[in-house]
């Protein structure tokens, strides 16, 4: 058993690249919303020792330029990137090989599951097929120390580095390697019984008993906590929602539609069933009431689902 520690830093779609990807023809699908700059990763052995390190930059081939925000955030412009990058099918491949072959005997790590959402996007939006990166095991590290901790808002990177007593790398957050070293640390701090113990799955007995009128019983305790916006620490008030319903083989969802009473930010969940894993996991979006044009994106992508199931 080998445990991958993986972290992306990734652009983030403005209305300049949405300008410049119809202008240059690039083919940009409506999902690529988010285009991996890099990828970082340590491998582990079954008892968390360092064995090898990976990191790629990759040029971009559907947002050609860094959003400000994202600029600001990693400190690398993006000529830097261009230079130093190599194609994301390319690092892809590299990094498979840096995972090695038999994925079934592997732990994938990342602190949140955003990363693990847009790697498969990228994955599809490059056509590669041939590759799946779901026979690993995923446990999402930052939901383990939610339920170690009893945290209940979505805790930072730095935070828990800070709260662990993790020095190493500590001026260098928002550098996908550096990330993962981080996140490496805080998972030797946790240590392999505690990753189990506090894994965030919920079992059913068989997949196939799972239905629209029994899931929310079962899944009460996850579906109905209590929301709060981190922006202003306010709660959220449920305004709709849908049902579990089967998304695909392999996965049941649900969705629900929140607003914030303090700022009116909406929050849009996503609770996704792995039939395969027996797991749950969460997705969250947002939208401020001051940008209309995120705001009715979002009502305008829940009610579209909402209508068909």
């Amino acid at each position: 058993m080998t445990f991958i520690v993986l972290d992306l830093e990734y652009n983030h779609i403005d209305n300049r690249n949405k300008l410049l990807s119809n202008t240059l023809h690039l083919n940009r699908p409506s999902y690529m919303t988010d285009e991996v700059l890099q990828i970082g990763a340590v491998k582990l052995d079954e008892n968390l020792k360092h064995i090898s390190s990976f990191k790629r930059y990759i040029k971009p081939q559907f947002l050609v330029t860094l959003n400000k925000r994202v600029q600001d955030l990693i400190q690398i412009d993006m000529n830097y990137i261009k230079t130093n990058g190599v194609k994301f099918k390319r690092a892809v491949y590299e990094f498979m090989n840096f995972i090695g072959e038999n994925l079934k005997d592997v732990v994938i790590i990342t602190w949140g599951y955003s990363d693990w959402i847009i790697l498969n996007k990228n994955f599809e939006a490059n056509k590669i097929k041939n590759i799946n990166l779901n026979d690993a095991y995923y446990i999402d590290l930052q939901r383990v120390v939610m339920n170690k901790e009893g945290i209940k808002i979505d805790p930072s990177l730095k935070g828990i580095a800070e709260k662990y007593n993790i020095s190493a790398c500590r001026d260098k957050y928002h550098d996908a390697y550096y990330d993962a070293v981080i996140t490496k640390s805080i998972l030797q701090k946790i240590g392999i019984d505690d990753l189990y113990k506090y894994n965030y799955f919920i079992s059913f007995k068989k997949a196939k008993d799972i239905n629209k009128s029994s899931d929310e019983s079962l899944l009460k305790n996850e579906v109905n906590k209590e929301i709060l916006c981190d922006g202003c620490r306010c709660k959220a008030k449920e305004i709709d929602s849908i049902k579990f319903y089967n998304y695909n083989r392999r996965d049941f969802r649900m969705n629900k539609l929140f607003k914030c009473t303090g700022c009116n930010t909406y929050i849009y969940k996503t609770y996704i069933y792995d039939k395969q894993k027996k797991g749950l996991m969460i997705t969250e979006k947002k939208a401020e009431c001051n940008n209309m044009a995120d705001v009715d994106r979002m009502l305008e992508k829940f009610y579209a689902i909402k209508n068909i199931k």
